[in-house]
C-alpha cells in the first residue's frame, strides 16, 4: 500500500526520540551489488516501535516521498511526479540481533522492474556467453574457425555497456538518493555529514 506523505501536522510530543546509537556504510564490490550501496544504523528503541515511530513522524511531514510498509520492512522513494527512469527506491530492514540494539539495514537500488530487468539481462548474456564459448570451443577441436567466440566477446562488451549505463544512472539518482537519506536521518536525528556511499 502506497501512502504518499503530504501532511504537515506537528509530531506528537509523546514520541520518544529516535536517536541512532551509531551507522555505518557498506560498499559491495560485486558488478550488480555496486547498483546498490547500502548501510546501517543502530537505534535505541525495539523494532517494532521503531518503525512504528518512524512511519508516524514520516506521515506527519510534508516530504515529497512515498512509503511502503510491510511488517518490519520500509519502502522510501519520490513521489511520482518526481521520479524518472534512474530514481532510487531505499528499503530499510529493522531487525534485533539477540542482546544487541535495533539495526537498521538500508539499501537503495533501481525501481524493481528496472532492477529485476538489469539483472535478467545479465543471466541472459551471462549465459550466451557460456554457450558460445563451449560452440567455439567444438568448433576448434573439429577443426573449423571458432566463429562462435564472437558471440561471447560481444555478451561480455554488452555487459560492460550495462555496467557503464548503470554508473551513469547512479550519477543522474545522486541526487534523489541523497534526498531521501538526508529525510531518513533527520527523522531519526542522526549526523548526515558521513556520504560515502552515496559517491
Amino acid at each position: 500500500m502506497q501512502t504518499p506523505l503530504t501532511s504537515s501536522r506537528p509530531l506528537s510530543q509523546t514520541h520518544q526520540p529516535l536517536q541512532a546509537l551509531e551507522h555505518k556504510q557498506t560498499a559491495m564490490p560485486t558488478t550488480t551489488a555496486a547498483m546498490r550501496p547500502t548501510f546501517s544504523m543502530a537505534l535505541a528503541l525495539p523494532p517494532q516501535e521503531a518503525i512504528d515511530q518512524l512511519q508516524a513522524r514520516l506521515a506527519q511531514t510534508d516530504h515529497p516521498i512515498v512509503v511502503q510498509r510491510a511488517g518490519l520492512h520500509m519502502t522510501l522513494t519520490v513521489n511520482p511526479e518526481l521520479r524518472h527512469f534512474w530514481s532510487p527506491w531505499m528499503t530499510l530492514e529493522f531487525e534485533q540481533p539477540d542482546g544487541q540494539p535495533t539495526t537498521v539495514r538500508g539499501r537503495f537500488s533501481p525501481s524493481p522492474n528496472i532492477w529485476t530487468g538489469f539483472i535478467m539481462a545479465y543471466l541472459t548474456l551471462a549465459a550466451a556467453a557460456f554457450f558460445a564459448l563451449m560452440f567455439a570451443l567444438s568448433q576448434w577441436t573439429m577443426g573449423s574457425s571458432p566463429t562462435a567466440f564472437w558471440i561471447a566477446l560481444g555478451c561480455l562488451l554488452a555487459c560492460l555497456a550495462m555496467r557503464w549505463v548503470s554508473q551513469i544512472g547512479k550519477k543522474l539518482a545522486r541526487d534523489q538518493m541523497v534526498l531521501l537519506r538526508d529525510i531518513l536521518e533527520t527523522e531519526l536525528q542522526t549526523d548526515t555529514s558521513n556520504k560515502t556511499a552515496l559517491r
